[in-house]
């Protein structure tokens, strides 16, 4: 039975698990709580009637979930503490268009933490 705050069309979700899928250990050593089944989240999620987005990292395990339960995966480059340019993934369950969650998408692009600068051209070369 899919739960009542899921059919409702006018209910956002947003979450953002502890990154534990594919035996990631960032969420383990981070939370308290990150012993979470990341299937069971998007079996759940994938009833939603309205919109639903999700941040995780970059792994395998998690864009085949997000595969086998019908969404839409878009990298989004961030920086680590250390500056070290990485991805995340921000998994929706509509397409990449104009919807509220997507606006959601497009301002967490903005964010200081996930605005990843290119080194110059000098620095990747070793240079200065």
């Amino acid at each position: 039975m899919i739960p009542k705050y899921l059919r409702n069309k006018p209910v956002a979700f947003f979450i953002d698990p502890p990154y534990t899928a594919g035996g990631k250990s960032a969420g383990r050593r981070l939370y308290l709580h990150s012993s979470i089944d990341h299937n069971s989240l998007f079996d759940l999620l994938e009833n939603a009637a309205g919109d639903v987005m999700l941040t995780y990292d970059d792994a395998k395990e998690v864009r085949d979930l997000a595969a086998m339960h019908g969404f839409f995966i878009k990298p989004i480059a961030m920086k680590t503490t250390h500056h070290t340019r990485m991805y995340e993934l921000a998994i929706t369950n509509h397409a990449f268009a104009a919807t509220p969650a997507n606006e959601s998408l497009r301002l967490l692009e903005q964010s200081p933490r996930y605005r990843a600068k290119r080194k110059s051209r000098h620095t990747r070369n070793g240079k200065g």
